[in-house]
């Protein structure tokens, strides 16, 4: 009888502290599932209260809404129940607690509403805490579901210092089918902002340089040349350029930021600056 006991005793231990795998022989933590999962899912397009039978939850419509969460401050409460929301309205969704209860945002801050702007989704899942007055839920992530078809910005920098004879060299950016530097060759005397393609284009030129206006240009580029661009330039006079290139046969369109300067003095604890010229360089496309 003891014996029997003992095994009844064994075998009920090895079932409450065992591993459950779906589509597994051989679970190795305490829930494997090899295979797709299904989780419940609501839609709304009025304000509504989620429940224990809400879990992937859809905003839709036109109208601003509100989504409140439930009361998570009652005895033995769900700690670790998660809620993914999604807005698909066109207007901001607001996620509340219930009543006055928290929500944190993070190490810092906790509200009682949290804004998320249409398009963008969020998960929330509470926390340990049961005291109204301390944050119930915990804002796990918040994103944009379908960011902007966006790529990743391309530029270059050339920098020349200080300037002389070889400064037509060295301050020329390359980047795409564009490249462009500065042609003077000491501080006090005047120099262009100069470009050149690597293919023949017609470009079209937008050019502001600090003080004086702004300048539009056309040209017809041919591959190899060099097009000087805007108003003379003197370092000494520490202009400041932008302009915007367009080359109209590859649709391709490039910012180019220059600044410039000619020797500066040391004042006090200001140290002296040798003449130079930065060409910032950035393809847009």
């Amino acid at each position: 009888m003891k014996k029997i006991s003992f095994l009844i005793i064994l075998l009920f231990s090895f079932i409450s502290y065992s591993q459950v795998g779906i589509n597994t022989p051989q679970p190795n933590s305490t829930l494997v599932v090899e295979g797709s999962y299904e989780g419940a899912y609501k839609t709304v397009n009025a304000n509504t209260t989620l429940g224990s039978q809400d879990q992937y939850v859809s905003a839709e419509g036109s109208s601003s809404l509100t989504i409140t969460l439930p009361d998570a401050s009652i005895a033995n409460s769900f700690s670790g129940r998660i809620y993914h929301i999604k807005n698909n309205t066109a207007k901001d969704l607001t996620i509340s607690g219930f009543g006055s209860q928290l929500l944190k945002i993070n190490g810092l801050t906790s509200s009682n509403t949290y804004i998320l702007p249409a398009g963008f989704h969020i998960r929330i899942v509470k926390n340990d805490n049961a005291i109204a007055a301390m944050p119930l839920w915990d804002i796990l992530f918040s994103a944009n579901s379908l960011p902007p078809n966006s790529r990743s910005l391309q530029y270059t920098k050339a920098v020349a210092s200080p300037i002389d004879v070889m400064t037509p060299n060295y301050s020329v950016a390359s980047i795409g089918n564009l490249m462009i530097g500065f042609t003077g060759t000491s501080p006090s005397s005047q120099g262009y902002l100069s470009y050149s393609l690597k293919i023949n284009s017609p470009t079209t030129i937008w050019y502001n340089q600090a003080p004086s206006s702004a300048i539009y240009a056309q040209h017809l580029v041919m591959n190899g040349y060099w097009y000087n661009i805007g108003n003379a330039l003197t370092p000494n006079n520490r202009d400041i350029i932008e302009a915007i290139i367009i080359v109209h046969a590859t649709k391709e369109v490039y910012r180019i930021t220059v600044c410039l300067n000619g020797d500066i003095a040391a004042s006090g604890s200001v140290p002296a600056v040798v003449s130079g010229i930065t060409v910032f360089a950035e393809k847009l496309d």
